[in-house]
Order: structure tokens, then sequence, then C-alpha cells
């Protein structure tokens, strides 16, 4: 297996260049050297596991922490053919520091 060596810089950089979030997470464990078989859908943030039912565990400490695309509404200037612009309601997409968390560090909820 090819090891590759990434500090934060680098990996804010490829943060930058178009990465998907799995991409991110995967290369964030193997730049942390961090044993983990990630399968895409077994680290989720505290949000995510609360949307499926779960709740984490009083006193989890993140299992890892790395910035992933974060979508969010906002208002987008258009313009127009005449020279004005509009505000249009749209989605940016940006950059957000992420806490996630194992299935064994979450609980189902009742």
């Amino acid at each position: 297996m090819k090891t590759i060596e990434l500090n934060q810089a680098s990996l804010q950089l490829m943060n930058k260049r178009g990465l998907k979030n799995h991409q991110i997470i995967s290369l964030t464990l193997e730049a942390q050297g961090i044993n983990f078989k990630y399968d895409g859908t077994n680290l989720n943030t505290y949000a995510s596991w609360r949307a499926k039912g779960y709740q984490v565990k009083r006193g989890q400490k993140a299992f890892i922490q790395c910035e992933l695309w974060t979508p969010c509404k906002s208002k987008i200037e258009v313009k127009k053919e005449d020279g004005t612009t509009d505000k249009k309601e749209g989605i940016k997409i940006y950059l957000k520091k992420a806490s996630l968390f194992t299935p064994e560090q979450v609980k189902k909820i009742k």
C-alpha cells in the first residue's frame, strides 16, 4: 500500500481543490496515522447521528476533526442584462470544521 505524508496545510489546500467529504475524511485518517476502516457511513457529525436516531454518549470526544464542505442557504446577487442586480435565494458551499464520531461512541435513542 502506498503511504503518503500530509500535513495540515496540504490537507487544507486539497480541500479547496474540490475533494469530496468522504475523500477528505479518508485522507485525514491516513495523515494522522489512524488505523480505522472508514466505509463512508461509520463516521458522522453529532447532528448526523441525531438525524439517524442516535445520541452521542456523555463524555465522548470527537474521534477526528476536519474541515468538510457544508451547504448553506444564502442570498446570491445575480446580474441582469440591463446592468442591475437582483438577489436570489441559493446555496453556497463552504468549508467548516466538523467533529466526527464513530458508531461505538453513540447509542440508539428510545
